[in-house]
């Protein structure tokens, strides 16, 4: 019998694209999937990117220690890749990210990146007119459109 790998999936997009119905989704139909909403930290200065290093890797450690069950993420160590580069923190993210992609792509996994989008971005405003604010990042239009 051949077995076959389980799954990483990893959902990314702007706010207000769509993850949270899209991965709830996932998880309906996709059998033996557990699925992880994670958000950052409010730490954007220096001693942020220790915490957020930290966790990642631990997040790495133990999705290398899952097993026969699918992991589903609404968001990952990416966010803070693009969030780092649109200058929402006061450091770069992207070594950090480096290394964790390298650790990512050795786990025994099938790796699936999913990056939702709105071609119109007129839609941000349908979908953001009417949320709450978000303590670790505002919601609005032109930030969903930069991400």
């Amino acid at each position: 019998m051949i077995k076959v790998k389980d799954k990483i999936i990893i959902v990314e997009g702007p706010q207000g694209v769509g993850k949270t119905t899209f991965t709830n989704y996932l998880r309906e139909k996709i059998p033996a999937t557990d699925l992880y909403r994670l958000t950052g930290i409010k730490d954007k200065e220096e001693t942020g990117l220790n915490k957020i290093r930290t966790k990642y890797n631990k997040l790495l450690e133990y999705m290398a220690n899952c097993k026969d069950v699918n992991l589903l993420f609404d968001r990952n160590f990416f966010s803070e890749e693009v969030y780092g580069r649109l200058g929402y923190k006061k450091y770069s993210f992207t070594e950090v990210y480096e290394e964790l992609l390298a650790k990512l792509d050795k786990l025994d996994f099938d790796i699936y990146l999913i990056v939702l989008y709105l071609e119109d971005t007129s839609e941000y405003e349908k979908r953001l007119g009417g949320r709450v604010k978000h303590q670790y990042q505002k919601f609005d239009i032109k930030s969903s459109i930069e991400q």
